[in-house]
């Protein structure tokens, strides 16, 4: 029972945000409105919000409320995604696309040496960055008393909001179970009370609800265990 219900932990955790691009390739789909700051085109094991971690501080929720978006669970392979210019509370909305940027490299070209062959410039070295999704794994059960959660990836020293649901609703909306703050390398440890209406259900949804549109869930067994 130890190994099947670690493989499910294992699985859960890798879906652990949702919104992933899960379907086969298709054509692209047409974009919602034409004021982007940018367009992507959704690429197998994509999600909202690893898309949006590419367009900082554009976040998932504006990605899908700008191509409307009603399931934002649901996107294509292949399918164009407007992504909208940032705004802050009380500017205006630009009507107009906006430029794409222009990267001028900060390696120096070479110049030609006279009687000397014409040198060719080195082309600018890319730097991959990491990305980086919050998760958390059931470390123990006290049935219908508490649950043992760690978590790591999360924003640093910020404070989540912990519910819990019925399994199967992601705990959205879920009555609170307490709250947490994240460490300053993104890790997050803690113990949450049961609420008194999930006591006797076999199985309980539990969420992390973060500020920007953070979030995480997982869900656990109602009975006393310890994992490793």
């Amino acid at each position: 029972m130890q190994k099947w219900t670690t493989a499910i932990l294992a699985l859960l955790s890798a879906v652990a945000l949702g919104l992933v691009a899960l379907l086969p390739p298709g054509p692209s789909l047409a974009l919602a409105q034409q004021n982007c700051a940018a367009t992507y085109t959704v690429k197998p094991g994509d999600t909202l919000f690893t898309i949006s971690l590419q367009f900082k501080p554009v976040t998932w929720p504006m990605i899908a409320q700008a191509n409307n978006l009603t399931d934002p669970n649901r996107i294509l392979v292949g399918q164009t995604l407007c992504i909208p210019v940032a705004t802050t509370p009380g500017a205006a909305t630009p009507t107009a696309a906006l430029p794409a940027p222009t990267v001028t490299p900060t390696r120096p070209v070479a110049t030609a040496t006279p009687g000397g062959p014409t040198p060719t410039a080195a082309p600018p070295t890319a730097t991959l960055v990491p990305i980086k999704i919050p998760t958390f794994s059931i470390k123990a059960v006290t049935r219908d008393t508490s649950v043992t959660v760690a978590g790591v990836n999360f924003p640093p020293s910020a404070t989540f909001t912990v519910r819990m649901g019925t399994y199967g609703t992601l705990a959205v909306n879920g009555p609170q179970a307490g709250t947490v703050t994240t460490n300053a390398d993104g890790s997050v440890t803690g113990t949450f009370t049961i609420p008194a209406e999930f006591k006797g259900a076999s199985l309980v949804a539990i969420r992390l609800d973060g500020p920007g549109g953070y979030y995480s869930y997982n869900w656990f067994w109602n009975s006393t265990a310890t994992m490793p």
